[in-house]
């Protein structure tokens, strides 16, 4: 790791130079987030490194992953002029570690700009479309589903990831439930562009002229009661799984804009046949249409219900 501590203190010098040089009045203070980078840098509180697109306006953060602390490194974000000056350094350090050598940006973060790594597209698009006290949720749920796809973290890791932002939003006086919802419904892609909450914005905002604090308040109030989508867990049953859906099909029309069905929705190979259980008891009401979407790359299965009896 010697290698890579000097590789990434290194570019945090040269980002404080580079900032400085930028700055026409050369007496302006160094951006925040260039500080924070040195300062994670230098504190060395990480036993590892992990190179990944990380949401809002930062170069890396520290996190436990797998009972390891990993620096995570956004090098998208990092000016090219300061990977190219350092990219001697850089690529000596990832040849070390069993990393790919640096020739170009891309080199450096191998197939990040591909269309599952879209954690800062996401999270601009909801910036103004959520409420403030959730935004800090969705950032952080964002860095764990990108890692969580690239990385494929254990089960453990994952839930304990969860319960320390779920736990940190009720330190801030807010109700922890509220944070999982948001994680469970980020994690399956629902503010992603064009899903569910783009679409809503669409209806609401863009056709109808609904205010944006207004749209504000109808997506808390999505995220609070989590009206159109049952997460299975491993530990999860049939008939749960089965009831929770009935009553969410009866309610969902009762929200602004309904997506106008409920999704179950199970993540890795233990839940695929609880929800195929689970649809072999509601194939007994005939009103109700079923299709299954699948996600291979991240062992997802969604199984869509429409009650078409509306």
């Amino acid at each position: 790791m010697e290698d890579i501590d000097a590789a990434f203190q290194a570019v945090a010098d040269s980002l404080i130079d580079f900032v400085r040089e930028e700055d026409s009045s050369k007496y302006g203070p160094v951006a925040r987030k260039e500080e924070k980078f040195l300062h994670l840098i230098q504190e060395k509180s990480y036993e590892n490194y992990y190179i990944s697109r990380l949401p809002a306006d930062r170069y890396a953060t520290v996190k436990e992953i797998d009972g390891i602390r990993t620096l995570i490194v956004d090098t998208i974000e990092i000016p090219d002029e300061v990977l190219m000056e350092n990219r001697n350094l850089l690529s000596e350090a990832f040849e070390s570690q069993g990393g790919l050598a640096i020739g170009q940006r891309s080199g450096i973060a191998p197939e990040i700009n591909n269309e599952k790594s879209n954690s800062n597209t996401v999270y601009e698009l909801n910036e103004s479309r959520i409420p403030s006290q959730l935004l800090p949720v969705l950032e952080e749920a964002l860095i764990l589903r990108e890692v969580d796809r690239r990385k494929s973290l254990s089960r453990g890791t994952v839930f304990d990831w969860r319960g320390e932002i779920a736990a940190s939003y009720a330190d801030s006086g807010h109700n922890p439930e509220h944070a999982q919802n948001l994680i469970s419904l980020c994690s399956a892609g629902y503010f992603d562009v064009d899903n569910v909450f783009d679409e809503i914005y669409t209806e609401l905002v863009v056709n109808n002229g609904e205010s944006l604090q207004d749209f504000k308040q109808i997506v808390a109030k999505y995220i609070k009661n989590n009206p159109f989508a049952v997460f299975v867990r491993a530990d999860s049953t049939a008939s749960d799984i089965y009831h929770a859906t009935k009553g969410k099909i009866e309610n969902i029309d009762e929200y602004p804009a309904s997506p106008g069905f409920v999704d179950i929705c199970g993540k890795g190979t233990s839940t695929h046949a609880i929800i195929d259980s689970a649809r072999d008891r509601l194939e007994s009401d005939s009103t109700l249409q079923m299709e299954t979407h699948r996600d291979q790359s991240i062992e997802q299965k969604i199984l869509r219900v429409t009650d078409k009896g509306k």
